[in-house]
């Protein structure tokens, strides 16, 4: 059985793998350990040698404060990436590493691919597309994941959540509707990956592979946001509105559906509809 290293385990999608993976595997989050401090890295890892595979869900994904401390955010995106491919070989493990939808800048009007050149619009962004580059050139067995819209009820910031608070409480949510993308069900992720892709590339002696990884379909947050309320018949209301009207530091993409065209070929994938996966996650 493959030994998993899941770092930023209490967040969103590392509690997702974590239910999934089991307690026989090793989960790490700050202040344990601090993936941007490469001796903190080490001291952790001394007496686990036995991992094959770290599954990098550190993320910092709070764009708005990223957006005015450039270095904490090369830090999470870049420094960290380096020291956990240099662990990584260390180890012969493979490296799961989770980028964005954000390192585009909207200006498509189809789905971007692997291939197209990314241009992102906020600290963020432009850190994550640095991450990446660190990953895929400097890991020896890495797949990068561009994910987008994580949804979930576990983690401490979840979407989900928000809204079944704020609409069961009868209030009057303001969602924009003019940015789109494609969502991206955690649970669902975690299965294709532990299910269907790791499987199929644990052997591996050397990979360096980017793909896009989300549930089929486009919405706006406001599909979303109008989804949960219809389904639990809550009974606050939602009104859309423009990106202006709701102001941001960090700047996002107005369109940002990724194709999963490449992942489906290579992996034979049945990705579902993000609406089969939101109505799961809301019946539980």
């Amino acid at each position: 059985m493959t030994k998993f290293l899941v770092l930023g385990a209490n967040g969103c999608l590392g509690s997702e793998f974590r239910k999934k993976l089991g307690e026989q595997h090793y989960y790490c989050d700050l202040p344990e350990c601090d993936v941007t401090n490469i001796e903190s890295l080490h001291k952790y890892l001394s007496d686990k040698k036995d991992i094959e595979c770290i599954i990098n869900c550190a993320a910092g994904r709070d764009a708005e404060i990223l957006e005015e401390d450039y270095d904490l955010a090369y830090n999470i995106a870049v420094k960290a990436i380096e020291n956990l491919a240099e662990c990584a070989n260390h180890l012969n493990a493979m490296l799961i590493h989770f980028s964005s939808d954000y390192v585009f800048d909207g200006k498509k009007s189809t789905p971007y691919t692997e291939t197209d050149t990314p241009h992102g619009l906020s600290v963020y962004g432009r850190t994550k597309i640095m991450g990446e580059q660190v990953a895929l050139s400097k890991a020896n067995k890495v797949i990068v994941f561009r994910i987008a819209w994580l949804l979930s009820k576990l983690g401490k910031k979840s979407f989900v959540n928000t809204m079944i608070n704020y609409l069961s409480q009868g209030k009057d949510l303001s969602v924009v509707f003019d940015q789109v993308g494609s969502p991206t069900v955690a649970k669902d992720l975690v299965n294709y990956i532990i299910d269907g892709i790791y499987p199929q590339i644990q052997d591996k002696s050397h990979i360096q592979k980017l793909y896009h990884l989300t549930n089929e379909g486009v919405c706006s947050w406001y599909d979303i946001s109008v989804f949960i309320k219809d389904n639990l018949q809550l009974p606050g209301s939602v009104k859309p509105i423009f990106s202006e009207e709701y102001p941001m530091k960090a700047q996002r993409p107005s369109y940002s559906v990724l194709s999963k065209k490449q992942v489906k070929q290579d992996f034979g994938l049945v990705l579902r509809h993000w609406t089969e996966g939101l109505k799961e996650i809301l019946k539980s």
